[in-house]
């Protein structure tokens, strides 16, 4: 009986060693899933309405996670086996791509699905880390970073597929404006500002951040992708494409 009870015992230690324990644990809060606490609920709300935009009018879906450890594992095999279990993108289109931060070990990953390589090669996913994400990182700057990453990513997608984004959740009940000046204004300050996120400037994240914040509330309209756990994306795969650094 001892050994019987032993032997039981080396073997579900064992489970517990070699099984990707943080991987599975991790939980699916949507497109933004943060256990760490770096991002505020006004940044997950932005970054999440940028993505199911996003969604909505190309089909790509942008999820970025944050998480505080990856364990033993490489940053690339860590990303790879989240993007399979979550299946980001759909089945059909593998349009996905996945931004991960892994803090105690200084790496993030862009992981990019099948249907998305021609347009987020290696090369450019390692540029938009370096150009877009590292320099924040490097200064302690996370949520800059992090911030910066997703909308350089979605201002790629969006721009190849010309269309626009917007940073509201709803449309104004107010009566109609008796003049298209105001109008104009704001159109003309969003394309300056996304055309900043395009090109990676610091401008463009402030700009955003500051917009997001000034004289209208950004109440989520995710509510669904509360910590109970989001129910999954499409199905899609990665072939492990992307780019991975360190800071």
């Amino acid at each position: 009986m001892k050994n019987k009870l032993t032997i039981k015992f080396i073997f579900i230690t064992a489970l517990i060693l070699f099984l990707p324990v943080k991987t599975l644990c991790i939980i699916n809060q949507g497109y933004v899933s943060d256990n760490t606490g770096t991002l505020s609920i006004k940044e997950k709300n932005l970054l999440n309405r940028i993505s199911q935009q996003l969604y909505q009018k190309t089909n790509s879906q942008i999820v970025t996670v944050v998480v505080n450890s990856i364990g033993n594992e490489t940053i690339d095999e860590y990303s790879n086996k989240l993007f399979e279990k979550w299946g980001i993108g759909d089945k059909k289109n593998n349009m996905g791509v996945l931004f991960i931060i892994a803090l105690k070990e200084k790496k993030t990953r862009i992981e990019v699905g099948y249907g998305l390589e021609g347009l987020i090669p290696d090369g450019r996913a390692g540029a938009v880390l370096d150009k877009n994400v590292l320099p924040y990182f490097k200064q302690g700057q996370f949520i800059d970073g992090i911030v910066n990453g997703h909308l350089t990513i979605a201002g790629i997608i969006a721009k190849h597929y010309k269309v626009p984004l917007s940073l509201n959740s709803h449309q104004p009940t107010a009566s109609k404006p008796t003049s298209n000046f105001p109008s104009a204004i704001i159109k003309i300050i969003l394309l300056i500002l996304f055309f900043s996120v395009f090109r990676g400037s610091r401008l463009g994240l402030l700009g955003l951040l500051l917009l997001s914040g000034s004289g209208r509330s950004y109440s989520s309209s995710f509510s669904n992708f509360g910590g109970s756990g989001f129910g999954g994306f499409g199905g899609g795969l990665s072939g492990g494409g992307g780019a991975s650094r360190g800071w």
